[in-house]
């Protein structure tokens, strides 16, 4: 299990979504927005969704973690972000996955 302790965002997830989170990036100005992967290879985001942030589609924020269909079971490697809407996920594949109008794609 990550530990996640420091980040109060992952309080509201369940114990038992917190003993299946492998990796997270946590972002926004307030670490209020989150986008992890569990030891079961499925993705998910929490938070605020700022500008769509979230690669949901939507607008929405959300209070309980949403997966991300079209991310489960690509074997993420590694998360990354930076300021205004770019997140870059790495395959253990050959894929690089980015975020292009509010939704994550390869």
């Amino acid at each position: 299990m990550l530990d996640v302790g420091k980040w109060p965002i992952f309080s509201l997830c369940s114990e038992e979504e917190l003993q299946l989170i492998r990796q997270a990036c946590v972002f926004g100005s307030a670490g209020n927005e989150v986008l992890y992967t569990t030891v079961n290879d499925e993705v998910f985001v929490l938070g605020t969704n700022c500008c769509g942030c979230l690669g949901l589609g939507d607008v929405q924020s959300t209070l309980e973690p949403r997966r991300l269909d079209s991310l489960n079971g690509k074997k993420i490697a590694c998360l990354s972000y930076g300021s205004g809407p770019h997140i870059v996920l790495a395959t253990t594949g050959t894929k690089a996955l980015t975020r292009q109008k509010g939704i994550i794609r390869p």
